[in-house]
């Protein structure tokens, strides 16, 4: 019995003690090696997420940006292409009488718009020119802002020279028997991660505008042009 009594002792004690550390090591949280690990683990992959999350902005980005240069070159030559095709005399040969000169800028092309009997009749001269930032400029009579269609230049409402496209170049222009070619690049050439919004868009393949192809069937037509 006295034994027994010891032994029971004992095991009290060493269960108070085994209690008493399994407290101590709970109130002292991690050790020093678990407590660098778990933070090494952390930043690792808040890193990651970090860089996913920029990779999915930049796409993004660039997606917005290339889609806004598409249609920056759609609506160029929609304009240009619209323009010939209701013209006649398409010369890329600058002539002063035609096109006034213009400081620190190159001339690209001109044509001659014929105005229909509606519009009173007559013509106007309209030419294209680009700067030394490859900004592209159009000198000619300006368009209606309610109805869209092209005024007539008069005392009043002169010819005047307006930004058509930022950062637009037109090169390898070729003028052949009414056929107007030309390449388009647009936007800005650039690189390194912090030029994202510094992009350029150029379709491999030439642009065409014929003169006369805006004609109705029952108009008469020349080689030159829309009469």
């Amino acid at each position: 019995m006295v034994n027994l009594a010891l032994a029971n002792s004992h095991s009290c004690k060493h269960l108070r003690v085994s209690r008493g550390r399994l407290a101590l090591g709970i109130a002292q949280g991690f050790t020093l090696v678990e407590f660098v690990l778990v933070a090494a683990i952390s930043v690792i992959v808040l890193m990651v997420a970090a860089r996913l999350s920029v990779n999915e902005a930049r796409s993004a980005i660039r997606t917005y940006v290339y889609q806004s240069l598409r249609d920056q070159m759609a609506r160029v030559t929609f304009l240009i292409e619209g323009e010939v095709a209701e013209a006649s005399e398409l010369s890329s040969t600058w002539s002063a009488s035609l096109c006034p000169a213009q400081a620190n800028r190159t001339f690209l092309f001109t044509f001659k718009h014929s105005y229909t009997q509606s519009q009173l009749g007559g013509s106007a001269n309209i030419c294209y020119w680009r700067d030394n930032l490859n900004n592209l400029y159009r000198y000619g009579p300006r368009f209606d802002y309610r109805t869209g269609v092209l005024s007539k230049p008069t005392v009043a409402i002169p010819s005047s020279l307006r930004l058509v496209s930022p950062r637009t170049r037109l090169y390898d222009i070729a003028v052949s028997q009414g056929v107007l070619k030309y390449k388009i690049k647009i936007g800005i050439d650039a690189s390194g991660s912090g030029l994202i919004w510094n992009l350029s868009y150029a379709p491999s393949s030439e642009q065409v505008a014929r003169v006369g192809t805006a004609c109705m069937p029952s108009a008469s037509t020349t080689s030159t042009g829309c009469w």
